[in-house]
């Protein structure tokens, strides 16, 4: 009876020792791989990629795909994942860390187990390197009892707060900052942990506004089955600690910084819930203004006419708001935060992408009773068709799927296409009223994308004034809904702030989901993720930079030239990352580049016509947005281009046409000047 009760442990035991020395043969390859000289290739489109000539022996894929990031080693991808990626290079996966720091990060980022960790470091030391005995001293991971791992029970679940003083003081422990002080955006939302699981976290997440490449920084979280019971408990910590800060300042080696909050940016459900009001589905639940919604088929909505005044910090502190503020909050009590105007309602991902054009999308696919906007079947097929042609720039970091797979879609895609695509391929199938309509919204978010078109913003506001109020007749009264109103808000918070890309949610999300695929198992979850979070911070630091971020560069990839005109503006001989467009709005096909004494030397040709898009309800010019055939691209002679005359990288839409493309910008290649 005995031998029949061990068996299934004997079975279990082999297969995971199996399992064991597979994965550490596995980690073998991939350091082996990570220490071999190889050629500089463009790992984010391995379609693109040109092999170097006289290549010896092919590199291993698995050596590459083991020191991806967190978000490629996982099925799982963000909702709002970013929506331009930098060009990467397979000899740098982690920049300039240290082989040690970089190893960490690899470690961190491949979730790889403390026990399978420990023995690639006695492997490591068997051949004379210098590392730990253990992962956990490797690691830096604190011990259970360490004085930063104190987690406060408060109603509903654990709480641990590690401060904002802290998190600045370990980013910066190595430099100096140079700046005066800091000015914080922070993040507040809600996490589900898994699907079998009530579990979720909530974090106060930190980023530096006025320091754009800081990483993004945790300074609370909780954890428990729902949100916070009171929000009282969840905020007075960070309310209190903002207030110490900005009144004593921040002292960072031997000099003393201002701190002050700029932003706090959440969805709609989790600005709800900090600043104490009612929620989207309630007849008051403008956070921005007084308008009451009315009640028709089951809906509440708002309509563009409705009697509506702004509300202030004021009024709302003095409890002047009785049907709106439903629970007091602390944030009412932290200095230099407006709770009107601070609390951002012009967060794109889920106001713009995933809401307003979400339900543009279902309207036009599932249709709505009594409006003519739904695309037939055949409709639906040549949209679809027309996508699937496309040939964005890589700059994307996902490929645009077809209307199939609307509702999978992430924001990156919907970010796609409404500002690039969109108003291309539903030319002639969408009816006419529905297109002008899409044009309103598509040619506003432009504008408000970037600071570049800064003196549009006020025309962006007309577009979206006159967006909301045709919403009802082009489709029905009943469907304009919070996120439809709150689009006349984007004005204003992007005035006070800065351009969308500034106030946006999406780097914040996208940290959180890195921190979800780091957890290692279903127990202690906030115990992990507070492990994690300060074994990031170990490799997670500011660094003296050894070259400007925005350093010109040529280099060879294979048979092509790839010049790096700024930070996020790469140009390279593939049709979908060869166009670009000069200061005085001529397209360019790019050729080939040369740097001489510094300066970057863009060589290509342009078109002999080119025409403009569109004329409503503004001319394309406005977007610099034009036309053009390929039959009238003079490549006789190849003219000469100084990146300074360079102002914006385009992607070529195909259009119905053969040899007709759309020539759009993509927004973040501006040079914007503040």
């Amino acid at each position: 009876m005995a031998s029949n009760q061990d068996t299934p442990c004997v079975t279990v035991y082999h297969a995971a020792s199996r399992a064991y020395k597979r994965r550490l043969g596995e980690m073998e390859r991939e350091l082996r791989f990570a220490w071999q000289p190889h050629p500089r290739i463009v790992a984010d489109r391995a379609d693109d990629v040109v092999p170097l000539e006289n290549e010896a022996d092919p590199v291993p894929m698995e050596g590459i795909d083991a020191l991806r990031s967190v978000c490629q080693n996982s099925g799982e991808e963000s909702d709002s994942d970013e929506m331009y990626v930098e060009e990467a290079t397979s000899d740098a996966p982690y920049g300039d860390l240290s082989f040690e720091d970089g190893l960490k990060m690899w470690a961190l980022q491949s979730g790889l187990t403390h026990r399978s960790l420990n023995s690639l470091l006695d492997h490591l030391r068997q051949h004379n390197f210098q590392v730990p005995h253990d992962a956990r001293a490797f690691l830096s991971t604190p011990a259970p009892t360490a004085p930063e791992i104190v987690l406060t029970s408060i109603a509903g679940g654990q709480l641990w707060y590690q401060g904002i003083e802290k998190c600045l003081l370990s980013y910066f422990r190595n430099v100096q900052p140079i700046q005066e002080g800091f000015e914080l955006d922070f993040f507040v939302d809600g996490l589900p942990l898994r699907k079998n699981s009530r579990s979720q976290f909530w974090p106060i997440l930190m980023k530096i506004h006025n320091e754009p490449n800081t990483p993004v920084m945790t300074v609370a979280m909780f954890c428990g089955e729902s949100q916070p019971v009171f929000v009282e408990e969840f905020l007075r910590p960070f309310v209190d600690d903002m207030n110490k800060l900005h009144r004593t300042k921040v002292i960072i080696g031997a000099r003393a910084y201002w701190v002050c909050p700029r932003s706090i940016i959440a969805d709609v459900p989790a600005r709800a819930f900090i600043s104490g009001v009612e929620s989207r589905n309630a007849y008051s639940a403008c956070m921005k203004c007084t308008i009451e919604g009315e009640m028709e088929q089951q809906r509440i909505f708002f309509r563009y006419d409705a009697e509506r005044q702004s509300r202030n910090h004021k009024d709302f502190c003095e409890d002047k708001y009785p049907t709106h503020v439903i629970n007091p909050t602390p944030l009412t009590t932290m200095d230099r935060c407006d709770i009107i105007r601070d609390l951002i309602a012009a967060e794109d991902v889920q106001l713009i992408y995933k809401g307003v054009e979400a339900k543009l999308m279902h309207l036009w696919m599932e249709g709505f009773p009594g409006v003519q906007c739904k695309l037939t079947p055949q409709q639906q097929r040549e949209v679809s068709a027309h996508l699937r042609l496309l040939k964005l720039p890589s700059d994307f970091q996902h490929k645009l799927r077809d209307l199939r797979y609307v509702p999978l879609w992430k924001a990156s895609e919907y970010r796609m296409f409404l500002l690039v695509a969109g108003f291309v391929v539903l030319k002639g199938r969408l009816n006419e009223a529905a297109y002008q309509h899409f044009m309103l919204l598509f040619l506003a978010v432009t504008f408000l994308s970037t600071s570049y078109h800064r003196e549009k913003w006020a025309m962006a506001d007309d577009l979206l004034h006159r967006f909301v109020a045709a919403y009802g007749n082009v489709y029905s009264p009943v469907l304009l809904d919070s996120n439809v109103h709150n689009l006349l808000h984007i004005h204003d918070d992007v005035c006070r702030f800065d351009a969308l890309n500034t106030i946006s949610a999406s780097v914040f999300q996208a940290f959180l989901l890195d921190l979800k695929k780091l957890m290692r198992s279903g127990r202690c979850n906030l115990v992990q993720a507070v492990h994690r979070v300060l074994e990031l911070q170990q490799v997670h630091f500011a660094k003296y930079e050894s070259s400007p971020a925005d350093e010109q560069t040529v280099r060879m990839v294979g048979a092509d030239t790839v010049a790096t005109v700024r930070q996020g503006f790469i140009l390279r001989k593939k049709f979908r990352d060869q166009w670009c467009m000069t200061n005085l709005g001529e397209v360019i096909r790019y050729e080939t580049a040369t740097k001489t004494e510094g300066t970057v030397i863009v060589q290509g040709y342009t078109f002999s016509k080119q025409m403009i898009a569109f004329t409503e309800p503004y001319l394309s010019t406005e977007a610099n947005i034009y036309s053009a055939n390929m039959a009238d691209l003079d490549t006789i002679v190849l003219q000469s281009f100084p990146t300074s005359t360079l102002m914006c990288k385009l992607a070529a839409v195909e259009m119905e046409n053969e040899g007709e493309f759309m020539f759009v910008p993509l927004l973040h290649t501006y040079i914007v000047h503040k």
